[in-house]
């Protein structure tokens, strides 16, 4: 995995080194100890093993994807 600052720092990208898949962010706020930023992840339902009997995940394929939002703060802990 590895990110990038772009766009003059308002968004950061990650990218999986093993697909090449890029998941992006905006960047709310940034200083030198603090990061806040916000992005959706899409979850496919392949990559989810609930158990059990046949669900409503299976029924609504395989090719439906479950967007989460996420608003992350980080902060430099010394």
């Amino acid at each position: 995995m590895r990110w990038d600052l772009q766009n003059d720092d308002q968004f950061i990208v990650f990218t999986d080194s093993f697909t090449g898949f890029e998941q992006v962010y905006d960047i709310i706020s940034l200083t030198d100890n603090t990061v806040y930023m916000k992005g959706v992840i899409n979850l496919s339902t392949d990559a989810l093993d609930l158990g059990g009997d046949m669900g409503i995940l299976e029924l609504l394929g395989s090719d439906f994807e479950l967007p989460i939002s996420l608003d992350i703060y980080l902060e430099r802990v010394n």
